[in-house]
């Protein structure tokens, strides 16, 4: 149980950084930086300056992405520790 936990926080965090990815790219069209550090994993564009809007859009895509997965998942699982897992996951 606690292994296809850690398993899907990485995957969880791999797809957040793909999101933000996704949006980056649709932004700038430059090429993706992608890393991970002791601290977190990041995306981004190298010496490339976005706008308000673009760069509130890509931070905030994640959010919106996952929301519409997890959110009725959620509502729809029946309480247990497994619910309780999830909304740690997405939170």
């Amino acid at each position: 149980m606690i292994f296809i936990y850690m398993a899907s926080i990485i995957l969880y965090i791999v797809g957040h950084e793909l999101v933000h990815g996704l949006f980056y790219k649709i932004f700038t069209k430059q090429k993706l930086t992608f890393g991970l550090s002791l601290s977190c994993a990041y995306c981004g564009v190298p010496q490339v300056y976005l706008r308000k809007w673009p760069a509130i859009i890509a931070a905030l895509a994640p959010f919106t992405f996952f929301s519409l997965i997890f959110v009725p998942i959620i509502l729809l699982m029946p309480a247990n520790i497994y619910c309780f897992l999830l909304i740690i996951l997405f939170g």
